[in-house]
């Protein structure tokens, strides 16, 4: 067992407090300006399952979900990984199936997809103000921006 002088563990015990205190609290004390933090719970649910949605071509492959974003239009974009799964250590070879999915808000059914041969591991999606498509591949350590029909920006 390692003796610790009483003084050395006091200085440790009240350098980790000053260092929580400093840099563990900074990061959830940001202020956000007009935000209400009032939540309204009613104890009825905001979302609803639809049942059908969304509206799959026969055939189509999709995987795991990686990201989800919402375009001006409501139309709901989806990348996922197709038939791939996380395994360590990652594949070589890109993805033969489209990994990124567009689909009509509200009936579900399915614009466009595209995405095959471009991603090793899909990770995340954004949706800019511009309805371009941001997404990550942590197998090929690169992001990625793409116009909204899939063109490489």
């Amino acid at each position: 067992m390692i003796q610790v002088p009483h003084y050395r563990l006091w200085l440790i015990s009240i350098l980790a407090a000053l260092l929580w205190f400093s840099f563990g609290n900074y990061f959830i004390s940001a202020k956000i300006s007009n935000v209400s933090a009032k939540q309204n719970f009613t104890g009825q649910p905001r979302y609803r399952v639809v049942h059908g949605w969304p509206q799959m071509p026969k055939g189509y492959i999709i995987g795991q979900g990686t990201g989800v974003g919402i375009d001006s239009k409501n139309n709901v974009i989806v990348f996922h990984r197709a038939g791939r799964t996380w395994v360590d250590p990652f594949p070589t070879e890109l993805i033969k199936y489209p990994t990124i999915a567009i689909f009509d808000g509200k009936t579900g059914k399915l614009l466009s997809s595209w995405g095959q041969d471009l991603f090793i591991m899909p990770h995340g999606l954004t949706v800019d103000e511009g309805d371009n498509i941001w997404v990550t591949d942590v197998g090929r350590h690169q992001i990625f921006k793409f116009s909204h029909d899939g063109k490489l920006l």
